[in-house]
Order: C-alpha cells, then structure tokens, then sequence
C-alpha cells in the first residue's frame, strides 16, 4: 500500500535534492543570502525526511534481531508445551531479517542512505561540469 508513496518520496527527494544543492552553487556566487538560507533549510529537510525513513527501518530491523536473540535465549524448554510452541513461533517469524523497500527497487537501510546521498552527489558534480 505504500510502496508508491515511499518510492516517489525517495526519488524526489533525491533529485530535489540534487537541484537544491545546485540552486545552492549559484545563489553562493551571486553572494545572495537570503536564498542560501532558504535553500541550506530545505536541503537539511530534505535530508532529514530520507533519513527518517531509512533510519526506522534500520531500526525496526535490529529491534527484530533483538526480539529473536531474546527469544533464542529466553529458557522456553522450562515451559509447557503451548509456550514452547509459541516462543518457536517467534523465533521462526524473527528469523530473517525483513526487507523495508520502495516498489522493490530501494532497499530502505541506512547503508541505502548513503547510496541515496552519493548518487545525488553524483548528480550534482555531473550538473556542474556540464554548465
């Protein structure tokens, strides 16, 4: 349900975030300040909203990891069979590590952060020598 909305968030972002830090260039050499406050104010937001997304589902990730160590080393076999059974329940759904992604093209991690801002650093250095 919300594959679409995170896929186009991200990749606007990205290239929002791309023509920002250009805009950014040239409001710097024109020594206009003004527009540099606002555009260093929306790149930071802009920042800060990938990054929101990435970061919790970096988090939730490890908190997954940390309920299956938990569970792994809870003393279930002390237990009745119902618990038992339960506790295998969570120690097999918390197994492998879910995959947080945008339509199947972004993995939403924090190691995808960082090729989010690298490729808009890229974009933005390739803007540059063009012009």
């Amino acid at each position: 349900m919300y594959n679409p909305l995170l896929f186009a968030t991200i990749l606007v972002n990205g290239i929002d975030l791309c023509t920002c830090l250009y805009s950014l260039q040239f409001r710097l050499d024109e020594a206009n300040w003004g527009d540099v406050e606002r555009n260093l104010v929306h790149a930071m937001s802009i920042l800060l909203q990938t990054s929101m997304f990435c970061t919790f589902a970096q988090r939730l990730n490890d908190e997954i990891a940390g309920v299956h160590a938990a569970a792994y080393d809870f003393p279930w076999t002390d237990f009745n069979m119902p618990i038992k059974v339960l506790i295998l329940l969570i120690m097999i759904q918390t197994q492998q590590e879910y995959v947080y992604s945008a339509y199947g093209f972004l993995h939403l991690n924090m190691p995808q952060l960082t090729t989010i801002l690298s490729a808009a650093m890229r974009y933005f250095t390739l803007l540059r020598s063009v012009t």
